[in-house]
């Protein structure tokens, strides 16, 4: 029996997904090219842009997933901040890390392309870290609707999106890019580098929120 033309489209979609990621991370996204995309997925160029309108578009949903992805874990991270709940927290700066290190390849292009001005991808990691304190800030709202961090994003809006960018999204994005590297360089089994990084990010975060909800 024939599968449905609508599953067909779904599963060639996901195809190209996924192997856009991997092609971002070798070529970099301004290196990339839809005909190496459609040679390596087996769908010609010309259906891949049936799907998506160019490499922008690809780029987009990728990030668009991984943000929807994540969310979960970030704001069992967030709960376990406000609860004050070491356990807890550590708990959940471990769930983001294995979720971040599934997409390592779509972290590197983000990071990379961070530093590119000017090219499409350039604010790719800006409109990340934007997204997610947004729904930072909807969390604490539905916890303490009278949180001085809320007034703040009205009025220090800038300041506070660079204190996240620089204070808490950096430093896990990095880790997850470069953490393995790292131990290897160094000769230290990942899993100990590992618990180094999650007992520092755990201080880093009290010490980067605390300032940012004063």
């Amino acid at each position: 029996m024939s599968r449905p033309v609508g599953s067909v489209g779904a599963e060639t979609r996901v195809r190209i997904i996924r192997e856009a990621e991997h092609l971002f991370a070798e070529r970099g996204f301004e290196g990339a090219r839809m005909e190496e995309l459609a040679r390596r997925t087996g769908v010609n160029k010309a259906a891949i842009y049936h799907y998506f309108r160019g490499k922008e578009a690809i780029l987009e949903e990728l990030i668009a997933g991984f943000l929807a992805g994540s969310r979960d874990s970030k704001t069992e991270l967030l709960l376990a901040l406000l609860r004050d709940d070491d356990e807890a927290l550590d708990s959940a700066v471990k769930a983001l890390l294995d979720y971040l290190g599934t997409h390592r390849d779509l972290l590197a292009v983000i990071v990379s392309e961070a530093t590119k001005s000017g090219t499409p991808g350039n604010t790719a990691l800006f409109r990340y870290v934007q997204a997610s304190l947004d729904d930072a800030l909807e969390i604490i709202r539905g916890q303490d609707p009278t949180h001085p961090v809320l007034k703040r994003r009205d009025t220090e809006g800038d300041r506070l999106l660079s204190e996240a960018l620089f204070g808490l999204f950096l430093p896990i994005l990095m880790y997850a890019v470069l953490g393995e590297a790292w131990s290897g360089h160094r000769g230290v089994p990942s899993r100990r580098t590992r618990e180094w990084f999650i007992g520092s990010y755990r201080q880093r975060l009290r010490s980067t929120l605390s300032g940012m909800f004063e």
